[in-house]
């Protein structure tokens, strides 16, 4: 379970990230992805995955993780549903 609060990315009582705009980062201060309208992208800026419906599918197409599990998965109350997907897919929760 992760839990966002304010900016930080807490995952069981421990800050593994933050979030600073539409950039998300680990606990050493380095940027590991970001999001854009329904696109997540990598450090790189290479897209990584996006949100179709009510899923969360990885660039490619050919693997798909449901928002709805998402949201239970990373909670958070002001956090759009593009934050938690890419919260998902960059740190691989």
């Amino acid at each position: 379970m992760i839990k966002i609060i304010e900016n930080d990315i807490i995952q069981n009582g421990t800050k593994i990230g933050y979030i600073k705009g539409d950039d998300i980062y680990n606990t050493n201060g380095d940027k590991i992805g970001s999001y854009l309208g329904n696109d997540i992208f990598d450090y790189n800026r290479n897209k990584i995955g996006y949100i179709q419906g009510n899923y969360i599918k990885y660039d490619n197409g050919n693997k798909s993780i449901s928002l709805q599990k998402t949201k239970l998965h990373i909670s958070g109350e002001t956090v759009p549903d593009i934050c938690r997907a890419a919260i998902r897919l960059l740190f691989g929760n």
